[in-house]
């Protein structure tokens, strides 16, 4: 931890930590705890400070991972602006069709999270994370891309398609898991296998 006992290097930190603040709204109070820390200096602390700090970097199937559930999100929002608004209506009201994000304090999503504000802070992303829906995790968009992709790279989804892609309200704790999945595999040449698992629960 002697690096933190640079006054410079716990000025960077503190930089990193508000920006994730101003990010990540509901993770704030982790932050300002982390920020007090540096601020004050209590070195007893410092492991606290870099439990967050990503020393692994974001690697390459998660980067790629990532984008295909941005493509597919943005394959659901074009489609659905051409549907008639009353079948749009139906489809919205029924299903999860929008983006929600990555979870920045869960092990499995971060690097997720830290790939796809990459991507938002250097405007290479066409969607927006809808705020005020259900936050589906990453285990609902695997399964959603399972059928993305089984029904190829089609740049127009029919409404029948993007209820079979999207989750159905009410049933997001019931999760068929893909198994096997290469999301570059955009001709599907290995086709996707799906097993019934046991239901796993998620809370807000």
């Amino acid at each position: 931890m002697r690096n933190l006992e640079s006054p410079v290097m716990r000025l960077i930190c503190f930089n990193h930590y508000k920006i994730l603040s101003l990010l990540d709204p509901i993770n704030r109070s982790s932050y300002s705890y982390y920020m007090d820390i540096l601020v004050e200096g209590v070195q007893k602390r410092y492991p606290d400070v870099l439990e967050m700090i990503d020393t692994e970097g974001v690697a390459l199937d998660v980067s790629d991972e990532v984008d295909t559930i941005l493509e597919m999100f943005t394959t659901l929002e074009k489609s659905l602006d051409s549907l008639p608004e009353d079948v749009r209506n139906d489809i919205t009201d029924k299903y999860h069709v929008y983006f929600s994000g990555f979870d920045c304090s869960s092990k499995v999503e971060h690097h997720c999270f830290t790939y796809y504000n990459f991507l938002k802070r250097h405007q290479k992303v066409q969607i927006q994370k809808r705020k005020g829906h259900y936050k589906l995790s990453l285990s609902h968009y695997r399964q959603m891309l399972v059928t993305y992709r089984s029904l190829g790279n089609a740049t127009v989804l029919s409404s029948n398609q993007i209820r079979r892609i999207c989750i159905r309200k009410g049933r997001e704790s019931q999760l068929i898991r893909p198994r096997h999945i290469n999301p570059t595999d955009t001709e599907n040449r290995n086709g996707f296998q799906l097993v019934k698992e046991d239901i796993v629960s998620f809370k807000e």
